[in-house]
């Protein structure tokens, strides 16, 4: 982010507005922050806006983009403390504009006190610069040269020129207003120099200098012409306060060239967005220098009722040079309606505002305007008192035209009372004063004496005695009335030009501003349209991923009643037959709408319209004609919007929505209607699909469990099918001989060889059956295990290693027989919450199977049990070992039940283990196998068996 610029002309900003995304996620605050930095005097309440989303986005709260918190790492902590910074600031200008100065300081303090801390001497300029305009809206003159002087020395650190100028107009202004014009021809000198090449926004404040400093020596034409070049910048870079001051300060300049028409016109333009804003500094300095005008026309009741209401305006910043400007008006309305003694109030009450603010322009008005009134009141010596301390207050500020009205009125003092002159005795008092003119006169470039001063000394003169100087004057006054018209002339002319120039400018301004006018709804266009098109984005993707019909319709309905003013919303899809519709899903008013069939060729129904026409439909009924169309028992809408439901060239049906307001859908609602429908279509198709893959998947898995269950029925039957039938083939000979020997018995013939063979033949016989009885029974009894019955297990907490290193010892012997060497690397911290019987009898049946098949006879085999813990209350075992390995067929078959491959056995001890392992222990089991390279089986298991698991 680099720094930002002070103000910014229209042509930066409208780039920034245009490259903004409708949904700015927090990649886009720095952009944000510079907007509300740029528009905190063009558009304060958006300025906030952006403000307060920008806060949002750096903070990650809900509502915001769904990646905000996440993405907060992609601004460095500095740049986010200085965007806050410079966030603070912003409400800080805000509500300074508002004259809420107290929360504004505070606010201001606290982003300078985030600017020192970041070194970022730019930020601290800014902070000043609010700050000083803080302190000389509520008096304190001291502060704001303070932090006017701060602000040029971290603008200086900066090495930002800009900003450099801006505090160096900031103390030009204060010594004009403080020592007079001391100083005027250095700061005009630089500030020319630096004039061409600087930002418009500085411009503003350089011709803003220049023309209140014209104003000071009396240079009304070019006051106007440097204020009205300022007025036109502020207006393009956004400085609107500025705006209003030079709008106002121009009519004023205007009324001193006496065409108080156009001071009037100046005047009202500033009032106007005054009263607009609401801000209270420039919203009372509008009504003051407006009734200021209105006095010089004579209409004091209407000055008077503007200044009442400047006053009010002001009230929060009573001590300012503000409200001294309104006290100085209200002096001379006061003066202008014969009212002296209020007149004497107000300019007593502006000595003290003056003295606070320390600016000397104000005492000089305030002693002249309060030597008025007294000698009006009859107080000569205290009028003359006042008279002389304007006068010193002139020579301190070396103020020549001040200094010329106030030797009038002392030479009409002493001429009207025929007062004695201690200081020159024999010298005819008033022109004593009068002659004090000349010399004040003849110092001021391009000044003309005015013919009545002259004619003044001519009659003093002829007081005195003096007819040669008398007639001298007399000649002197008459040429001076002369040059005087040419002057007046002149200034009308003047005024004439600056009109114009004016004028022209203004033209030219209108002409930029209509052209930006058109960009920016170009910009709000497109902005619009991004937002549309990124919100039916993400509508689409919610409609589409829906694979059910009803989640579907929801979904359908939710999003049209939020983009669409929606009454009624409706979605009909084509029957089997392909001649009728049916409403599938119908809401109105929140509530569901009754069953509806309607017939493709129904000549009244618009939905059977847009099915046969194939597109959508605007309606618009009559209110005073029957309405076929219209279904019983629903309201009567006055907008009515229909769409075929299309995937390819095949039509699923049609969707509806109608309002109860007149010309609800207008070009973009018909857009995001029919972007609804090509959803809603798709969805539905989606959804079908998947019910028809359902159902496929549903019989595959039946089809996939009556072959498994075939093969585990052959299966057991063929394993019992041996022992059973050696079983049933002994009882049978035993069967034979046990009757032989009962016949032989009978007939009393058995011999004692007969007997002995008899009872060998029983006890082989026995022996037999049992051992295939037994066989069986152990069949029986693994083919229970296939299914695992949790009922007979025992879940507990057990450590993994203890309990592999238990099993692996029952088996030891067997392993150490067959020559195997067996690894355990299981750390000892793994704990389980599960079932370690079935988990023993899955690590017994692995070795089993190793010792079984892994192995070519008289090798020597390595065996390794290993285990570690794994992401989200996991735990990972491997059971591997280096020997022949499964073929890769087999290798999809070796958890079937009565599966033996190429190796023999039963085919029962993977099939009981995997269904321990899925069923009981709710864990995973995969095998990994290369012939000739050993195999490796994974158990993936949670650490906490969940009881209630299916």
């Amino acid at each position: 982010m680099t720094d930002m610029e002070f103000f910014a002309h229209d042509d930066e900003v409208v780039p920034l507005l245009v490259g903004l995304p409708p949904l700015p996620d927090v990649s886009c605050v720095p952009a944000l922050v510079t907007l509300a930095w740029y528009h905190r005097q063009r558009d304060a309440s958006q300025a906030l806006v952006w403000v307060a989303q920008g806060r949002a986005l750096l903070a990650g709260q809900p509502g915001q983009s769904e990646r905000a918190s996440e993405r907060k790492s992609e601004l460095e902590p500095k740049l986010v403390q200085k965007l806050l910074a410079r966030c603070l600031l912003i409400e800080a200008e805000v509500n300074w504009l508002k004259a809420e100065n107290d929360e504004a300081a505070a606010l201001a303090t606290s982003a300078l006190a985030s600017y020192v801390e970041l070194t970022d001497s730019t930020g601290c300029a800014d902070c000043h610069w609010v700050l000083s305009r803080i302190a000389n809206d509520c008096g304190d003159s001291p502060g704001g040269l303070r932090h006017v002087q701060l602000m040029q020395d971290y603008a200086q650190q900066s090495g930002d020129v800009s900003r450099q100028c801006y505090a160096d107009v900031g103390l030009a202004a204060i010594q004009a207003f403080s020592v007079g014009n001391v100083g005027f021809a250095k700061w005009r000198s630089a500030f020319e120099l630096i004039l061409p090449q600087a930002h418009p926004a500085v411009q503003v404040v350089i011709h803003g200098y220049f023309g209140v400093c014209a104003s000071l020596q009396s240079d009304f034409g070019g006051a106007a012409t440097q204020l009205v070049q300022a007025y036109e910048l502020a207006r393009s870079t956004g400085q609107i306060r500025d705006m209003i001051c030079n709008a106002v300060n121009l009519g004023d300049a205007f009324s001193s060239l006496n065409d108080h028409q156009t001071a009037l016109e100046w005047m009202q333009r500033g009032l106007d967005m005054a009263r607009d804003l609401a801000w209270p500094v420039t919203l009372g300095l509008s009504l003051g220098q407006t009734a200021d005008v209105l006095r010089h026309l004579g209409r004091l009741d209407a000055a008077r009722e503007l200044l009442d209401e400047a006053k009010q305006a002001l009230s929060s910043v009573g001590v300012s040079r503000y409200y001294a400007i309104v006290f100085s008006y209200s002096g001379d309305l006061a003066l202008d309606s014969g009212d002296y003694a209020l007149a004497m109030t107000y300019f007593e009450e502006l000595v003290k505002h003056a003295d606070y603010l320390h600016q000397l322009d104000f005492k000089t008005t305030a002693w002249r305007g309060q030597a008025h009134a007294l000698l009006k009141l009859g107080q000569v010596p205290q009028a003359l008192r006042a008279i002389h301390m304007a006068l010193d207050m002139a020579r301190s500020q070396h103020d020549s035209y001040s200094q010329i009205r106030i030797f009038q009125v002392l030479a009409d003092i002493y001429s009207r009372h025929h007062l004695p002159l201690p200081q020159a005795e024999g010298v005819y008092p008033p022109l004593y004063y009068l002659l004090q003119i000349l010399p004040l006169a003849a110092s001021i470039k391009g000044y003309t004496l005015a013919g009545d001063v002259l004619d003044a000394i001519a009659n003093a003169y002829a007081t005195t005695g003096d007819y040669v100087q008398a007639f001298q004057f007399t000649r002197k006054a008459n040429v001076a009335r002369e040059s005087t018209h040419s002057l007046v002339a002149k200034n009308r002319a003047i005024a004439m030009q600056v009109r114009y120039q004016i004028e022209r400018a203004t033209a030219n301004n209108e002409y930029h501003q209509q052209l930006a006018i058109a960009e920016a709804k170009r910009v709000a266009v497109l902005a619009e349209t991004n937002a549309i098109l990124a919100r039916l984005g993400a509508v689409g993707q919610e409609i589409t991923a829906q694979l059910q019909t009803d989640a579907v319709f929801a979904a359908l309905s939710r999003n049209v009643h939020g983009l669409l003013d929606t009454s009624s919303f409706t979605v009909y899809l084509v029957a089997p037959d392909g001649e009728s519709m049916s409403m599938a899903f119908g809401i109105e008013g929140g509530k569901p709408l009754p069953p509806l069939r309607i017939v493709r060729d129904d000549p009244y129904s618009n939905a059977a319209r847009s099915w046969r026409e194939g597109t959508d439909i605007l309606i618009y009924p009559s209110l005073s004609e029957d309405d076929p169309a219209l279904i019983p028992g629903t309201v009567f809408s006055l907008s009515r919007l229909f769409a075929p439901l299309v995937i390819g060239t095949r039509i699923l049906g049609v969707m509806s929505v109608q309002s109860e307001q007149r010309y609800a859908y207008g070009v973009s609602e018909r857009f995001i209607f029919r972007t609804l429908c090509a959803y809603g279509a798709i969805a539905l198709e989606n959804s079908h699909a998947y019910q028809q893959l359902e159902m496929a998947q549903a019989q595959v898995v039946e089809q996939e469990k009556l072959a498994a269950l075939g093969r585990l029925v052959a299966g057991v039957a063929h394993e019992l099918n041996t022992p059973v039938g050696n079983c049933l083939m002994m009882s049978s000979d035993l069967h034979q001989k046990a009757d032989l020997m009962d016949g032989r018995m009978q007939q009393r013939n058995m011999k004692y060889r007969d007997l002995t063979d008899f009872l060998d033949d029983s006890q082989y016989a026995v022996t037999v059956v049992i051992r295939g009885l037994t066989h069986a029974a152990d069949l029986v009894n693994s083919f229970k295990q296939v299914a695992v019955d949790r009922t007979t297990a025992h879940q507990r907490v057990f450590n993994l290693q203890q309990t592999c290193h238990d099993v692996v010892a029952t088996m030891m012997n067997h392993i150490k027989l067959a020559g195997h060497q067996i690894e355990l690397d299981i750390p000892p911290m793994i704990i389980l919450d599960s079932y370690p019987g079935p988990f023993g009898q899955v690590i017994s049946n692995f070795i089993s199977n190793v010792l079984a098949h892994a192995f070519p006879t008289n090798s020597k085999g390595y065996i390794r049990l290993a285990a570690e813990v794994a992401p989200l209350n996991r735990v990972r075992i491997t059971f591997s070992d280096n020997g022949a390995g499964i073929a890769e067929a087999d290798l999809k078959r070796i958890f079937e039940p009565f599966f033996a491959g190429s190796q023999g056995g039963n085919g029962l001890g993977l099939s009981i283990s995997y269904n321990i392992v899925t069923s009981l222990l709710n864990g995973k089991i995969w095998a990994d196998s290369t012939l000739g390279s050993g195999t490796l089986f994974t158990l993936d298991l949670p650490l906490i068996v969940d009881a209630t698991h299916e």
